[in-house]
């Protein structure tokens, strides 16, 4: 994979390069590789480098990019705001480096809300999930109840019309 810079700008306002360039591979590049074969090539850290865009034409194994490069990655960090999937992204890798998740042979089940098991929260404003859970199942079982109802009732109703 080879990196032909097109059109490289210095931003002093961000204090960082827009960049502009052109790939040619085989393949997709991802943000990873780009990122890496820009911080060899401009002597920066892979997570100070920025890849807005990848984007590739129908049927050419050439793809244009757009990076923003920082000199560190705390400039970068504010700079550039993360996505949402960003975001989402590295808060998974934080949490899986603080804590590895311990694989178990049964499969997890939701817990049911028991007298035992009521939020303290919801225990103070008089909230009982038990009890909301039976009027629920309740008022479903009434609502049934009365469409069959409402069914037979138009059924005997037809069958007195065509008698």
């Amino acid at each position: 994979m080879e990196i032909k810079i097109i059109k490289e700008e210095q931003n002093s306002l961000f204090n960082r390069k827009e960049i502009q360039g052109e790939v040619k591979s085989d393949i997709v590049p991802s943000k990873k590789e780009i990122a890496d074969n820009l911080s060899k090539k401009y002597s920066v850290p892979a997570n100070a480098i920025r890849i807005m865009d990848i984007k590739g034409k129908f049927g050419i194994k050439e793809f244009n990019i757009r990076a923003n490069i920082y000199s560190s990655p705390e400039e970068k960090n504010n700079v550039e705001t993360l996505s949402k999937k960003e975001l989402e992204a590295e808060t998974k890798t934080a949490i899986t480096e603080e804590k590895p998740i311990e694989e178990t042979s049964a499969p997890v089940e939701e817990a049911k809300p028991t007298e035992e098991n009521i939020p303290p929260a919801q225990e103070a404003i008089g909230i009982n999930p038990v009890e909301e859970s039976k009027k629920l199942d309740e008022k479903r079982e009434k609502e049934d109840k009365k469409e069959k109802d409402k069914s037979t009732e138009e059924k005997l109703n037809e069958t007195e019309l065509q008698a």
